[in-house]
């Protein structure tokens, strides 16, 4: 309005001047801060240093607020361009929206090349300064190996008592590089001198060397030393190691007898086992038993370090102080060690001899001796006389060559007349042992007849009959010198009684004599009126020819039946019970029973299935009985509670700190913790065996029930191989394992689930698998109790049906292992 009033030329200037106003104003709008009209470009996420595992993604951040400027990542300054497709890096790219200030830079398969510093930058624009931020990009490596020098893992190392050893640890090709640890069994072990040594083997990548120097004594052996790999790109549930064993050889220690102790008696025919053993040594100790000297047993046994030698004989009486040594000694012994026992043995005298004249005289003095051989302690000697006891016999004892001692006993006896023998009996008495042996001797008395025959006898001469009586007189004087009753005649008897001349009168004597001839005589010849003679006997009844002929042929007709019958086995044996040989025909009976009873089962067996067939109709009328009326099922409150399942708390103990979910319910904890698997067994080609029933338990060694159960559950038997099979021990079972199983980590284990001595049958799988199986999951089922086995391996099964399969599987092994015919597991699965 007030422009309007003013004329033209003054309107004009100042409308110039009013315009150039207008200007200045925008040009001081322009140069303010952009805060004054609007925001500056910053970071809203800023990249951090990162460290990933080599062959994983890596993902660098950045967030721009208010982006203006053009963005885009460098890598140690190089720039790799402002497209999300960076060319040349096919393993990069940026990730992101422009429109939400976005730039993730993403490395795929990251590896040690990508180990660099980047740059995440903002380009200036519209009043914005450039921004930058950096971050450090770490691609960590594990150790590709690890190894102890010159042994593979788990092997021996066979080392000399004392003798210096060094075990170097090598881990190769870690980024950055790792850390050894060494254990000595499962404890870590820090030697006081250790060389560990670092170098750069390839670009970014190191290999640490730790040796380790040992002098090994006896509690070294069997003692594990284990390297072990510490590093940030090893998870510690899967630690890299190796391990070898140390095998220290070492003498055996001084060997010891059981079974006898110095002191203790024996007694002859007695038992005696004496047992050598020896504990420790590297091999273990040979044991060689020795009797006075001379080698008697070289046969001994072993179980892990400790060797036993056992002989067993029965006392003899040469084993009495006969000196026992065992000897012990291997490789490593300068000098045999010893141990010794002198035996003691008590035996009676094996007999007693009666030496002296077995002939004498009426009134003869008879020396006689008795002698006992050698006993332990010496035999006492007792005499009896025509049954009467000699007292204050002297005896003597002298040490037989041939051990204990001998007695011997002299004494002397006069032969009383009025008998026609003189008995004597020597008895050794062994009253420790209360045995008594006898030895009789008898003397026969000689008379006077007797005596001049044996004269004559000696002399040559024959007795010649005189003609007169006289001489007849003088020859039977002589004769009848020493006869009971009737003595020589006196000289005043034969003066009276001496024949005169002219006269031929025999002697009264003489007459007594020829009396006496007579009455003998007739004694001789009296004949009994009893009748003497022996019972007559049928020699068909003593000698038994009858049934003689009766038992042969019975006999003959076993021999048949015999005959048949191993022929019968035999061609079941060559055909495994392909065929059967046998003839099922129905014997010709006379008696009704055996078919009265076979009828009997017939219909008893026909009367259940016809009840079944009756319990499974169904009306269609109600009745009002339900089924289980009509089943007879009881209420379940009357029915018994099943048996509860039991399971060890230390087996529970172990899952507790993971809060793994435990089931509750019996049934679900059987199937967790005792699954049940069976396996169909056949002979190849052949025939059936049977089913085996396989108890599991889980805690032993989860990761290898899981598999099996697995397996079972697929019915996956055609991967399930016997590859060896030793009888009365043990066969071997193999399943192959695909790559990247859990079978082939280190396992979870407890080795005192199943006592291998308690229990057989038993599944198992040795120590030298724990750290994974490579290629096949390798297990053994044992026949027989092995206690052996407990600390060795680790058993997880047992079978609990069906294990008299086994008895007849056994046949089919050899010494070496190897199957004499196939055997296959048709069919498998969980129960």
């Amino acid at each position: 309005m007030a422009l309007g009033m003013l004329d033209g030329s003054e309107g004009v200037r100042r409308l110039a001047g009013a315009a150039q106003d207008n200007t200045d104003c925008v040009v001081a709008l322009l140069l303010l801060p952009s805060s004054v009209h609007g925001q500056q470009q910053k970071f809203r996420t800023v990249p951090h240093d990162l460290q990933v595992l080599e062959g994983s993604e890596a993902m660098m951040r950045c967030e721009v607020a208010n982006v203006a400027g053009a963005v885009q990542w460098t890598k140690d300054g190089f720039a790799l361009g402002f497209s999300a497709v960076i060319p040349g890096y096919p393993r990069y790219s940026v990730l992101g929206d422009r429109k939400q200030g976005v730039y993730n830079l993403r490395i795929s398969n990251a590896s040690t090349h990508d180990d660099a510093e980047y740059q995440c930058q903002v380009g200036p624009a519209r009043l914005n300064s450039a921004i930058r931020a950096n971050a450090k990009l770490t691609v960590i490596s594990p150790p590709a190996s690890i190894e102890i020098k010159g042994y593979s893992h788990n092997s021996k190392v066979e080392v000399r008592e004392n003798q210096d050893l060094t075990l170097k640890c090598i881990v190769a090709n870690a980024k950055p590089e790792a850390q050894i640890v060494w254990y000595r069994g499962n404890v870590e072990y820090k030697p006081d001198k250790r060389d560990d040594k670092v170098e750069e083997t390839m670009p970014k990548r190191f290999t640490t060397t730790s040796s380790l120097k040992l002098k090994p004594g006896p509690d070294d052996d069997y003692t594990e030393y284990t390297c072990q790999a510490k590093h940030k790109a090893l998870s510690p549930d899967m630690p890299m190691r190796a391990t070898v064993q140390l095998s220290v050889l070492y003498p055996p220690g001084p060997p010891y007898i059981e079974g006898y102790s110095s002191g203790d008696t024996l007694r002859r025919g007695q038992l005696v086992e004496l047992m050598c053993r020896s504990r420790g040594g590297n091999p273990p100790a040979q044991l060689i038993w020795y009797k006075n000297g001379s080698q008697i047993r070289m046969a001994y046994r072993t179980s892990g370090r400790l060797s036993e030698n056992i002989y067993s004989f029965t006392a003899e009486a040469g084993d009495n102080k006969a000196r026992f040594r065992c000897e012990a000694s291997n490789v490593m012994s300068q000098t045999p060690l010893k141990a010794e026992v002198d035996l003691s043995v008590l035996f009676a005298p094996a007999q007693v001899t009666v030496t002296g004249p077995t002939e004498a005289r009426v009134g003869d003095v008879v020396p006689l001796t008795c002698s006992t051989a050698p006993s332990n302690p010496p035999a006492e000697i007792k005499w009896m006389v025509a049954g009467r006891q000699v007292r204050n016999a002297t005896s003597k004892t002298t040490v037989s060559s041939e051990g204990g001692w001998t007695t011997s006993s002299n004494i002397t006896t006069t032969v009383e007349p009025n008998k026609r023998s003189l008995v004597v009996i020597c008895h050794g008495l062994n009253m420790q042992l209360t045995e008594n042996v006898v030895a009789t001797h008898t003397i026969n008395v000689l008379y006077g007849l007797a005596v001049l025959q044996q004269k004559n006898a000696t002399n040559g001469l024959a007795m010649a009959k005189q003609k007169n009586a006289s001489d007849s007189f003088a020859v039977v004087t002589e004769m009848v010198d020493d006869i009971p009753g009737i003595g020589a005649p006196s000289s005043k008897t034969a003066k009276r009684t001496s024949p005169k001349k002219g006269k031929k009168a025999l002697p009264t004597d003489l007459m007594r004599y020829r009396m006496w001839q007579e009455h003998r005589q007739r004694l001789l010849e009296v004949v009994s009126d009893l009748d003497n003679r022996p019972p007559g006997i049928l020699a068909v009844r003593k000698t038994g020819v009858n049934s003689l002929s009766d038992n042969a042929v019975s006999f003959m007709a076993r021999t048949r039946e015999n005959i048949q019958m191993l022929v019968a086995i035999s061609q079941t044996q060559r055909t495994h019970g392909a065929i059967d040989p046998f003839r099922y025909e129905q014997p010709y009976v006379m008696s009704a029973v055996p078919g009265i009873i076979s009828n009997l089962e017939r219909l008893d067996v026909e009367n259940k299935e016809f009840g079944k067939r009756i319990a499974e109709i169904t009306g269609e009328v109600d009745s009002g009985l339900n089924a289980d009326t009509r089943t007879g099922k009881k209420d379940n409150k009357l029915s018994a509670s099943p048996v509860s399942f039991f399971l060890p708390e230390e087996a529970l103990a172990k899952y507790k700190p993971f809060n793994i979910k435990i089931p509750s319910t019996d049934k679900e904890r059987r199937q967790v913790f005792r699954p049940r698997i069976y396996f169909d067994i056949c002979l190849k080609d052949v025939r059936p065996l049977g089913q085996i029933v396989v108890q599991l338990y889980t805690e032993a060694a989860p990761v290898v029930v899981l598999q099996l159960v697995k397996s079972c559950m697929c019915n996956m038997n055609n991967k399930f191989h016997i590859k060896r099979l030793f009888p009365n021990l043990w066969l071997e079972v193999e399943m192959p394992v695909e790559n990247n199983t859990q079978l082939q980590r280190p396992l979870e284990y407890d080795g005192k689930v199943i006592d291998h001595g308690a229990s057989s049958y038993v599944l198992s799988f040795s120590k030298d698998y724990l750290q994974g199986f490579n290629d096949h999951l390798s297990f053994s089922l044992s026949f027989k109790p092995l206690s052996v086995a407990n600390g060795s391996r680790i058993g997880f099964g047992r079978v609990v049906k069906n294990s008299k399969i086994f008895d007849c599987l056994q046949s089919y092994g050899t010494k070496n292992g190897t199957l004499s015919r196939g055997i296959v597991f048709t069919g498998c699965g969980v129960l």
